[in-house]
């Protein structure tokens, strides 16, 4: 089930023009390494550079993806570190609107449980390219200082797999535009760590919605309505898709998987 959702997500990804795709193949590249559905790649590499005949703007989503197989094959053994460097370095590459995302997405990093290695090795890698001419060096300087943060934390904070789908929370308020839909998936993706909406709320107060931080008391509802919490999640998840795929239609093909998870979301959504 998880690999359908990641092959699916990355596919779809790759469709992308480079500078949006870049991010969110990131992210899903670390979802890939932490489940070590290492076989995704190369699929979707080959279906890419298919692709990349007719489209050819996608010719180097096709090669990045094909230059991070060595990693995902290296995560196989090392899976929370290698998944920990692309969630980390993923950030580094989204529209931030304001330098305030850096605090807000890197404390969100934080709290989830990134293995603290993976933020250091961004850190050292977005230094390095900052001495090219990018501009990474305040996210490196971000990365190094939180890495050695989660350092002294490691031993403090729960780790547990789903709260990495928690990223997504703070990561849809970068769609304000679609006030609504981005709201419903923030919220879905916030039910797997629930601390991560009160940073999604501010995040969306900040982007202008006005009630933006109304939404930090629903992080009660996974631990009032525990026996519902699969049905709310995946409930809002499936709105939140459905909605947006008016805009690009593909995303429908995410509901399948979801169908198979929780039947009852889809006739809620």
């Amino acid at each position: 089930m998880k690999r359908e959702i990641l092959a699916i997500a990355l596919f779809l990804t790759s469709l992308l023009p480079f500078n949006d795709f870049i991010p969110l193949a990131l992210i899903l590249l670390g979802f890939i390494s932490l489940e070590k559905e290492w076989k995704i790649l190369p699929v979707v590499s080959i279906l890419t550079f298919t692709i990349s005949f007719f489209f050819d703007y996608t010719r180097g989503n096709a090669v990045l993806l094909t230059l991070s197989l060595p990693l995902i094959l290296i995560s196989v053994r090392y899976d929370k570190l290698i998944s920990s460097i692309f969630f980390s370095l993923s950030i580094a590459f989204l529209p931030f609107g304001t330098e305030d995302y850096i605090i807000l997405f890197l404390t969100s990093i934080l709290l989830i449980g990134v293995n603290y290695r993976g933020t250091i090795i961004s850190g050292i890698f977005l230094l390095v390219i900052s001495a090219f001419g990018y501009p990474y060096s305040n996210f490196a300087y971000f990365y190094l200082i939180f890495g050695v943060i989660s350092a002294v934390l490691q031993d403090k904070i729960t780790i547990k797999k789903e709260y990495y789908l928690s990223l997504g929370a703070v990561l849809f308020p970068l769609l304000y535009h679609y006030i609504i839909p981005s709201i419903l998936l923030s919220l879905g993706f916030g039910m797997f760590f629930p601390f991560s909406i009160v940073f999604s709320a501010i995040m969306f107060f900040t982007e202008g919605v006005k009630y933006g931080l109304f939404l930090i008391p629903i992080i009660i509802l996974p631990y009032v309505l525990k026996k519902w919490k699969n049905l709310i999640t995946f409930s809002l998840i499936s709105a939140g898709i459905s909605w947006f795929s008016a805009i690009f239609p593909p995303l429908l093909l995410f509901l399948f998987p979801i169908y198979r998870i929780e039947k009852r979301s889809l006739i809620i959504s």
